[in-house]
């Protein structure tokens, strides 16, 4: 894969997670889950690093302290020029904490 995604030509966007996942991720922000991916498919592959910047409620967060469960920083500071931070709001606006697959699809688009 990572050989695959070197030689490509097309644009790699990266949608960094909303949550991190106790005992596996606990503590991440967004530089740290970039970090992680960039371990395995190695430097300068992806163009652009796409995180949340939106907080939920704290109602839409309450299942998800159960689980000891975080909201991921996004902490831009810590980011590299490349790939290419951008902050947007990615939340979906009811229900469970996940990427709008709207708001992805119009990043996608503006990105392409």
């Amino acid at each position: 894969m990572r050989e695959a995604l070197k030689k490509s030509r097309a644009k790699k966007i990266y949608f960094v997670n909303l949550m991190t996942k106790f005992g596996e991720t606990t503590g991440f922000q967004a530089s740290d889950f970039l970090r992680t991916i960039e371990e395995y498919l190695g430097k300068n592959i992806l163009n652009y690093a796409v995180v949340n910047k939106t907080k939920p409620t704290a109602m839409r967060f309450r299942p998800y302290s159960k689980e000891r469960a975080e909201v991921v920083e996004p902490d831009l500071k810590n980011f590299n020029a490349s790939p290419i931070p951008i902050a947007a709001n990615l939340l979906r606006r009811y229900g469970l904490l996940r990427h709008d697959p709207e708001k992805i699809a119009e990043i996608v688009r503006m990105l392409i």
